[in-house]
């Protein structure tokens, strides 16, 4: 079978340069940031309860700027709105490193207020950049839109996993400390700020944005009230299906470091493998969207995700964790573009900044949510039943997409017979 794969051709400047900023910011944030500042953190000293808070502080107020994100680039539009993103992004990379060399006390006031703003930052990022792709692109391009926009994230995410796992050794080279000094990672995530200030010279190009569509169907559809019950049952899917990537992407990293004694650039070797994997799923995705539905793509790699915590829940060690880090961020790189597509196929258009922002206040929600639940007991209980009860939260997730997918299947139906 031969399969088709977006081109950037296709597209005009406008969602290119949302591409180029999509690159530049998964570099500096999802690959660099994501596997650093955790170990960052152990390496001060800090114990793995504290972690979990870090984790949670982060979640709770990328949950909290999700919906009114939504709303105000509803009202404002998406461009303004990732001018506000970038700033509190920047803002977050530059209080996190002066953790390095402080008080205890100052130490976590530093890094939670980094990761306070860097989660702000990335919840109007994220709202802004998917609104803006569904505003530039029509209904026959936007799971390629998406497709595209997913893959180039893992694209970015890959190289800052490959950068962040050596930087630390590089740094040991000037600042003549061991490796595993702090100040070596302080100074890798000082080039993660020093990256996001690559983001605005394609942001100041980048040009006004109308939310809605222009077809008089679309028209009609936002007359009405905004779709509620669709939304909240969406954002509920998004936020159980979401367990097993919570338990991998906020403990998976530790648990390697920690009790299986892996090194940092092993760790972004694993990440960013996966990630390279994970680029030819979001590549081929739109294709799987064609022939089966994206419905159906959300609930198969649902199902995924809810199989990948497996191997490390049943066996700890060093080759189980790299199996459910592979499948978990190629999964994840699947599962994203369809389950975007399939909230912006199904959402009026004037009501789809409001989607993005309930998608990403239900990510934040379970995270929070998780992290704050097992911040008192992972030093007690460990990290297997953490694996555990994420799955059974993304098997939740998993048969409440089955269940929409039912119900809008019949609707459809029910809509072709009419």
């Amino acid at each position: 079978m031969r399969i088709a794969l977006p081109s950037l051709r296709r597209y005009n400047r406008d969602p290119r340069l949302i591409f180029v900023i999509t690159v530049i910011y998964s570099v500096a944030f999802f690959g660099i940031n994501m596997l650093i500042k955790r170990l960052f953190l152990l390496r001060l000293g800090h114990p793995t309860s504290f972690l979990s808070v870090f984790n949670a502080v982060a979640a709770f107020a990328y949950m909290a700027t999700g919906l009114p994100a939504g709303e105000i680039g509803r009202r404002i539009g998406p461009r303004p709105l990732l001018w506000i993103g970038v700033v509190a992004t920047l803002v977050g990379f530059g209080l996190t490193p002066l953790a390095c060399g402080t008080s205890v006390t100052t130490q976590k006031a530093l890094l939670l207020g980094g990761q306070v703003f860097l989660a702000i930052g990335w919840s109007i990022i994220n709202v802004s950049l998917m609104t803006a792709l569904a505003v530039t692109s029509d209904d026959q391009s936007r799971a390629s839109a998406y497709a595209m926009y997913n893959a180039l994230m893992g694209l970015g995410t890959l190289v800052g996993n490959l950068v962040g796992g050596v930087l630390p050794s590089g740094f040991a080279l000037i600042t003549h400390q061991p490796e595993a000094a702090p100040v070596n990672y302080a100074w890798t995530l000082f080039v993660a700020f020093c990256l996001v200030l690559l983001t605005i010279p394609p942001l100041l190009r980048i040009g006004p944005m109308r939310l809605q569509d222009s077809s008089s169907t679309e028209k009609d559809e936002v007359k009405t009230k905004p779709p509620r019950l669709r939304i909240a049952m969406l954002g509920l899917m998004v936020m159980l299906t979401q367990g097993s990537v919570v338990s991998l992407s906020s403990f998976g990293s530790a648990f390697m470091d920690s009790e299986l004694l892996m090194s940092a650039a092993v760790i972004g070797a694993i990440m960013a493998l996966g990630k390279f994997f994970g680029v030819g799923a979001s590549l081929v995705s739109p294709r799987l969207m064609r022939r089966i539905g994206a419905g159906r793509v959300v609930v198969v790699s649902s199902l995924l995700l809810t199989i990948s915590v497996l191997p490390v829940a049943l066996v700890p060690h060093w080759s189980s964790a790299t199996f459910s880090m592979l499948i978990y961020l190629v999964t994840v790189s699947l599962w994203s573009p369809a389950a975007v597509t399939y909230e912006m196929d199904w959402i009026p258009a004037d009501w789809r900044s409001l989607m993005s922002g309930t998608h990403a206040m239900s990510m934040g929600l379970i995270h929070s949510m998780f992290n704050l639940g097992v911040s008192g007991a992972i030093d007690d209980i460990g990290y297997t039943p953490i694996f555990w009860i994420s799955g059974g939260l993304s098997l939740l997730g998993t048969m409440l997409a089955i269940a929409i997918e039912r119900v809008r299947t019949r609707r459809m139906d029910a809509q072709v017979a009419v």
